[in-house]
């Protein structure tokens, strides 16, 4: 908590937590500093209800290459010009094959699988490993603002599999079926796209997220409309043993709403399972200094 305490300090909408970080310094139990400074409301939904939902997000490992070519045709782009930045997915990267002129040039990196290259999308960040030992990170710079439909579902509606089947490794057998232009022509379904940014943060620790500081296993995402992003929250949700504190550094495309929180479950694959198995009812409540 202090990491993160260090990272509001810094921005002047975030001063109403000063006098709670100062405690959390002088207090070696940091429960004590909280129900001495901070006061909880419980989070309601346009309804008045307190149930929310939680779901789960991580940060994929994928084989990559910084150069097309090979076995790596599936790209990932940074912030598009200003012509593209609000254009739904069929019109940047249709399934005719030439991508819209906006994105050109843009490219951060290539994957070589388009299911990949999906769930960074839909995830928000990558590290990538490349073919000589090193590792790139990619991290989140924005979106094209257009709703967000999932792939799998699309599936599901065309019967190529049932609900309880879906998986990313379903879709990924799926894909190795079709064309570059099928597998297009789905991802397309999905009007939102999602534009990156290289990621400095060290190895060793988590991605960066919205908040400018590394995510930890406390680290939730949130809707900034209803959850000042650099808030503390309490959450009780079936996906944890009890309720527990978590910081609201990040958010997403996705989140939305009050008592919507995504939480981050780490990195690579066994993370990516269990972030895949979240998705529950949840309490929410905003920690603010009294």
């Amino acid at each position: 908590m202090l990491a993160h305490c260090a990272a509001i300090a810094k921005k002047p909408a975030l001063q109403v937590w000063q006098t709670f970080c100062a405690a959390l310094q002088l207090d070696a139990d940091p429960r004590s500093a909280i129900q001495a400074h901070l006061q909880p409301f419980a989070q309601l939904d346009a309804q008045g209800r307190a149930q929310g939902l939680a779901t789960a997000y991580y940060e994929p490992v994928f084989a990559a290459s910084l150069q097309a070519g090979g076995a790596y045709l599936w790209p990932l782009y940074g912030l598009p010009a200003a012509a593209g930045a609000g254009l739904p997915r069929k019109e940047l990267t249709p399934e005719a094959g030439s991508v819209h002129p906006a994105l050109l040039g843009r490219e951060l990196a290539w994957l070589a699988d388009p299911i990949d290259a999906y769930l960074v999308q839909v995830q928000g960040s990558t590290r990538l490993k490349l073919d000589d030992g090193s590792t790139v990170r990619i991290a989140y710079a924005g979106s094209n603002g257009q709703p967000f439909s999932s792939a799998a579902n699309a599936l599901i509606q065309q019967n190529v599999f049932k609900a309880h089947e879906a998986s990313n490794d379903r879709l990924r057998a799926w894909a190795r079926t079709q064309t570059p232009a099928q597998v297009q022509a789905v991802l397309n379904t999905n009007a939102r796209f999602i534009f990156f940014k290289r990621d400095a943060t060290p190895a060793d620790l988590g991605p960066a997220g919205a908040l400018g500081v590394p995510l930890t296993l406390h680290s939730v995402a949130v809707d900034p409309a209803f959850t000042p992003l650099g808030s503390f929250i309490w959450l009780d949700t079936p996906a944890q043993a009890g309720a527990t504190l978590k910081l609201a550094q990040d958010t997403g495309s996705a989140i939305k709403g009050a008592a919507r929180v995504d939480m981050y479950l780490g990195t690579g694959d066994a993370a990516g399972d269990a972030a895949g198995r979240v998705k529950h009812a949840a309490r929410v409540w905003l920690l603010w200094p009294k």
